[in-house]
């Protein structure tokens, strides 16, 4: 038999040639079934209003199945103030479909829920949510000093409206959040990043050795301090007038000069000692820091190093001011570390809102990956026996945030028997739903969680490939 697949318009979109042994109690075939197969489940053809999803076979015979374009738009979900939440839902159908809108979980729909397909591919309906009244559980993390991810305290219930952004008041003592945070009710636990919080005392001295004024900061550690400049007067050799809070209780001491000229003159005062320490890289003889030291003739300063570096064997780590010496080279080394980068063209999907590190491991406070969103990595670097994936010019994510997968187009049948259990990301095993046994799915994804190979079903449910075939 002889099928001719022809849109609304009469255009001839593809012909299949079948052939069965008939079963006369039963001459029927799926023509939705091979549509599906000839040009994706997920294609940009659906059947007709009134075209069956079976027909009946007839040797020799020739049948027009009638099909309709169908039109991929996206849903872009926004707040009363028409800002993007972030999520987007992709949804099909034929033009002039009208189609109701489900909302994201833990919001509501502003207005009307309905949407009118749209006959231009892409086209973005915007749909305004607001938060609704969630009880959260929340549990608290933090990287400690860079390394392993640690849980601050117990899981806490907190009553909230989904979207709101996080303020610190439900933050531990002690501790301020890493980056802009909002409630999200898309998984059981809702993670918040925070950061130990440290004492900075910012000392702005003059050429004499006079503190000129004080700045004392509580923030997290690891994050940006903006230097309040005492008037009439200006930094020397510091970009953006910044600086990171370091470990708790560190004093900077910080040189300033008269903003109307650039020349510091030193009067000639037996008591006071001013130094230029140079910090310079043992390896390759450049300088890569130099700062100015001030204090009295025979006291004792600790040196102070950036980041990545350690003094070089045989060199202190302070000085003792002597008036008759102007300044002191002192030989550093960068920190070793083990690093191998190689080329790894792959896609990863988060397991959590995940966390961005630098090239060197350092993590990026300014920006994180959203909960189970896709991400294309063409590195892999393995630092200091740590795996990461490059997702960004130099941002990267840690191997145990992410799962990586293929995308395919395939659809799965679950074996017969009992009922098939659904996981998420993060391979929980779901108490809500599950597949029915003998059921066909589509998958648009196949990674493997936890050590077992899984299709993914649904937004954020997988079935194991042992459940299918």
């Amino acid at each position: 038999m002889k099928l001719t697949f022809k849109d609304e318009n009469g255009i001839n979109i593809f012909n299949k040639d079948i052939e069965y042994d008939f079963d006369p109690e039963y001459p029927i075939v799926n023509v939705e079934n091979i549509l599906g197969q000839e040009i994706g489940f997920n294609s940009k053809y659906i059947l007709d209003d009134d075209q069956p999803n079976e027909i009946n076979v007839t040797s020799g015979g020739h049948y027009v199945v009638k099909v309709k374009r169908q039109y991929k738009n996206i849903i872009e979900f926004v707040d009363l103030k028409g800002n993007s939440i972030g999520y987007t839902k992709e949804v099909r159908g034929s033009k002039n479909q009208e189609i109701t809108v489900s909302p994201k979980k833990g919001f509501s729909i502003v207005g009307n829920n309905k949407i009118t397909i749209h006959d231009m591919n892409e086209y973005v309906h915007r749909i305004a949510l607001k938060g609704e009244k969630t009880n959260f559980k929340i549990q608290f993390k933090v990287h400690i000093d860079d390394g392993p991810v640690e849980s601050i305290g117990d899981l806490i219930d907190y009553a909230g409206i989904t979207g709101e952004k996080v303020t610190d008041k439900i933050v531990p003592e002690g501790y301020t959040l890493s980056y802009d945070q909002y409630l999200s009710s898309e998984s059981g636990v809702l993670w918040i990043w925070i950061v130990k919080k440290v004492h900075t005392t910012i000392n702005f001295i003059d050429a004499l050795g006079k503190v000129v004024s004080i700045q004392k900061e509580y923030t997290g550690k690891g994050t940006d301090i903006h230097l309040n400049i005492p008037k009439g007067y200006k930094l020397v050799n510091i970009p953006n007038n910044i600086i990171t809070a370091a470990k708790n209780d560190s004093v900077r001491n910080i040189l300033v000069v008269p903003a109307n000229g650039n020349e510091i003159t030193l009067p000639e005062d037996p008591t006071k000692v001013t130094a230029q320490i140079n910090l310079i890289d043992q390896n390759s003889n450049k300088t890569i820091h130099s700062y100015i030291a001030q204090g009295k003739h025979g006291q004792k300063m600790e040196i102070q190093l950036p980041d990545g570096y350690e003094f070089a064997k045989g060199s202190s780590s302070s000085i003792v001011l002597d008036k008759s010496k102007k300044f002191y080279n002192i030989y550093v080394v960068e920190k070793s570390s083990t690093a191998a980068q190689t080329s790894h063209l792959s896609t990863v999907q988060t397991k959590q809102t995940t966390s961005l590190f630098d090239r060197n491991g350092k993590q990026l406070h300014s920006r994180a990956l959203a909960f189970n969103t896709g991400w294309k990595t063409d590195q892999k670097l393995v630092l200091n026996g740590v795996t990461y994936y490059r997702v960004g010019n130099n941002e990267y994510v840690k191997a145990s945030d992410i799962v990586e997968y293929e995308t395919i187009s395939k659809v799965v049948n679950t074996t017969s028997g009992s009922a098939k259990y659904l996981y998420d990301i993060n391979g929980k095993k779901s108490n809500l739903r599950a597949l029915a046994s003998g059921s066909a799915w589509f998958s648009d994804k196949v990674a493997t969680i936890n050590g077992e190979k899984m299709y993914r079903v649904a937004t954020n449910e997988w079935v194991k490939a042992s459940d299918v075939f």
